[in-house]
């Protein structure tokens, strides 16, 4: 299946728009605008890296996304890569590969994420832990175990608990770039556990991210406007 992979897409009706998808369903992962549409009868460079859980695409030596994936995919079923056009007139040559070796610490994340994409969830789990606790020698390693851990969490049923680890990766981390999937995932779990305060605090941050706010923005809405509205009658103004 040539979407069971990493999805790349340029759309031709929007061609200022660029989106990455993974999986069958083709889950949004980024979506980022170029700053100048692309052109017809006019040659590109293209430069697609996969480099451990970080998906980069650039245009001409511009980078248009770096983005961290935090349940890559891997697997020698995820080992090949190809091109499609919708439009006769596209063509595509001068195709380059080239691999890079993996660092011990990369090696032992990956060893969990092969626990957790086999299934073997609480075995990735311990994995992880380890990891993320060593944050001072592994500052890249940790919060991505730290993550992962919440994820695998959530897959087992704990969501309660995968919210504490996902808001503890948000105050230790605010700035990395998995911040975006962390509020993904606390969205998910804030709605369906209909936590309004939380829904309200996270709201903000939710409506700066386009795929975010494409995905989650009305199901909030949803749920705070009803509560609004009683908070409302139960403190009218003077």
């Amino acid at each position: 299946n040539r979407y069971s992979g990493y999805t790349i897409t340029i759309d031709q009706n929007s061609p200022n728009n660029v989106t990455l998808s993974k999986g069958s369903d083709l889950e949004i992962c980024k979506i980022s605008n170029l700053m100048v549409p692309l052109e017809e009868n006019k040659t590109y460079t293209y430069t697609i890296q996969r480099i451990d859980d970080h998906i980069l695409f650039s245009i001409d030596q511009e980078l248009i996304f770096d983005y961290v994936d935090p349940a890559p995919i891997y697997g020698s079923s995820f080992q090949s890569f190809g091109f499609e056009s919708l439009e006769e007139s596209t063509r595509l040559d001068n195709v380059t590969v080239t691999t890079r070796q993996q660092t011990e610490h990369i090696s032992s994340l990956r060893i969990a994420d092969d626990l957790r994409s086999n299934g073997q969830l609480k075995l990735a789990l311990k994995c992880y832990d380890a990891l993320r606790h060593d944050h001072k020698k592994n500052p890249e390693i940790a919060p991505r175990a730290l993550i992962r851990s919440a994820i695998c969490l959530y897959t087992l049923g704990s969501a309660k608990e995968a919210a504490v680890r996902l808001e503890s990766y948000i105050n230790l981390y605010p700035n990395f770039q998995l911040n975006p999937y962390a509020h993904k995932l606390l969205a998910q779990i804030y709605i369906d556990q209909k936590q309004i305060d939380k829904l309200k605090r996270i709201r903000p941050f939710i409506t700066s991210v386009p795929e975010l706010h494409n995905e989650f923005i009305e199901k909030i809405d949803e749920l705070l406007e009803p509560a609004d509205t009683q908070q409302d009658k139960e403190n009218p103004d003077e």
